[in-house]
């Protein structure tokens, strides 16, 4: 077995996920939720045995540990929570405000947080999407895929999720779902996605129109 083999891109993806769920864990933790999480979004079936190995594992979590720490306190307070004290640090819009506000009392009620990158990013997006819980569903993907895109020091290209937002911004949210989860999807399958998404809307058209 080629340990290591597979620290593709996708992977380390995953990898830097798990990070930011768990800080805490060292290597050993992190390779066994990678395996499990592997399973779970089928990059198991993609490699088969071929799964990278705890030393694999260990030096991608080095890489990744290293950047965080050395990531500038503007970026890391964006991980912070958001409140309506944050406006005079990080001025949102007033069209934007209540999108916001709704997804910050959404968080309270459910006795969580809105990190101060999601209320950035639902001031961004919502305009693109209806109702206000999908926006919310697409700001906390956007803002994890830019906090990822931080720690393994690479620009945050987010057109594969514009290309969807962009022409389907009805998805369903059981779809958005799986792609927040599928971080193994390459430019190619969101391509696919896009595609498919874009055919059942043309479908879902044609059967209204014959109405």
């Amino acid at each position: 077995m080629a340990k290591g083999y597979h620290l593709t891109p996708e992977v380390k993806d995953l990898i830097a996920h798990i990070y930011l769920d768990h800080p805490g864990y060292g290597p050993t933790k992190i390779h066994e939720e990678l395996l499990n999480r592997m399973k779970e979004t089928g990059l198991d079936k993609k490699y088969g045995s071929d799964w990278p190995g705890v030393s694999a594992v260990g030096k991608v979590v080095a890489e990744i540990r290293e950047r965080d720490i050395a990531r500038p306190p503007e970026l890391k307070r964006l991980g912070s929570p958001w409140s309506l004290g944050s406006l005079t640090e990080y001025p949102i819009p007033p069209e934007a405000l209540p999108t916001v506000v709704s997804f910050y009392k959404k968080r309270l009620a459910e006795g969580g947080v809105l990190l101060i990158r999601e209320a950035l990013w639902t001031a961004r997006l919502y305009k693109l999407s209806d109702p206000p819980d999908l926006v919310w569903d697409w700001a906390s993907l956007y803002a994890l895929y830019e906090e990822l895109s931080e720690l393994q020091d690479k620009p945050f290209d987010s057109r594969g999720w514009d290309k969807l937002i962009l022409s389907a911004p009805h998805i369903t949210r059981n779809l958005l779902e799986i792609m927040h989860m599928a971080l193994d999807m390459s430019a190619e399958e969101i391509e696919e996605v896009t595609r498919l998404v874009e055919q059942d809307l043309e479908e879902m058209r044609k059967r209204r129109e014959t109405k």
